[in-house]
């Protein structure tokens, strides 16, 4: 899902929130999604300084390393980060990186 920041950017809302379900998160390494993942979260501007709160259920199957069992799971994650809309420095991973004053919440879960 990729949620629009101009709100924030412009100052017209201090903070936006967001509140979905997905069904789109990829496989990766044996690991599989057999349910949509709940993802929600907000955004707050803080005289200029934007702070991403990012929480996500996911359900997920995988096999155990030992004896190579089905398992099911679900991961709980919570993210928190700044926001900005300028580039910055490769080596800066503290920041999530607007593009046209958007970002795709997806492919940080």
């Amino acid at each position: 899902m990729t949620v629009d920041f101009s709100p924030l950017l412009s100052e017209e809302k201090k903070e936006i929130s967001f509140d979905y379900t997905s069904a789109d998160l990829a496989e990766d390494s044996g690991v599989f999604c057999d349910k949509d993942a709940h993802v929600w979260g907000k955004a707050h501007n803080h005289g200029g300084y934007i702070r991403l709160e990012l929480f996500a259920d996911i359900p997920y199957v995988t096999q155990c390393a030992r004896c190579a069992k089905e398992l099911s799971r679900n991961a709980n994650i919570r993210y928190e980060t700044g926001v900005t809309a300028e580039e910055i420095s490769d080596d800066n991973l503290d920041y999530e990186v607007l593009c046209d004053g958007k970002l795709d919440i997806d492919d940080i879960v």
